[in-house]
């Protein structure tokens, strides 16, 4: 009664979306491969023209929160062989859940010393993926909401041949 501020109050309404369960019992653990991975036209980030960028992959589903590419000395351009691409091990092998699944994708550029510094950025859905098949992805980086670069490749989801009894 004595305040100068007037009492506030909403009324909100959400639509609930519910998930499917995580784990598909009748599938193994579920892998993502990337193949064939490169960026060009990534921005500058060092005094001398170029960068040194890597690629970190990271989502809910990781097991480990993220992976990361080896990074490639003073390019614009990158290519990293398969092998310098690991594996990505998800931790939901259910196709229902994973058509509504993301990865965040962002290209940093490393530094000896200090931060890396994030170049750019964007969204790699997994829903083309879901059905086993290789599937060519070309994505367009941004920084800041401006266009910075594109990386494309392909990704493939594998279930591993083992269940979930520890067999």
């Amino acid at each position: 009664m004595t305040s100068d501020h007037k009492p506030v109050y909403g009324i909100f309404e959400a639509d609930i979306f519910h998930l499917p369960d995580a784990t598909d019992f009748t599938l193994g653990p579920a892998v993502l491969k990337i193949t064939n991975l490169k960026a060009k036209d990534l921005p500058i980030g060092d005094v001398g023209g170029t960068s040194d960028p890597y690629v970190e992959f990271f989502g809910t589903f990781i097991a480990n929160n993220y992976i990361k590419t080896a990074v490639k000395k003073k390019t614009l351009n990158p290519e990293w062989p398969d092998k310098d691409v690991p594996v990505i091990k998800l931790t939901c092998n259910s196709k229902t859940r994973l058509m509504h699944s993301y990865l965040f994708v962002r290209v940093f550029d490393w530094d000896q010393v200090g931060t890396h510094d994030l170049l750019c950025s964007a969204v790699l859905p997994l829903a083309p993926a879901v059905h086993g098949e290789k599937i060519t992805f070309n994505l367009l980086l941004t920084a800041g909401g401006l266009p910075a670069g594109e990386l494309q490749g392909e990704m493939q989801l594998i279930w591993e041949k083992s269940d979930f009894s520890g067999k």
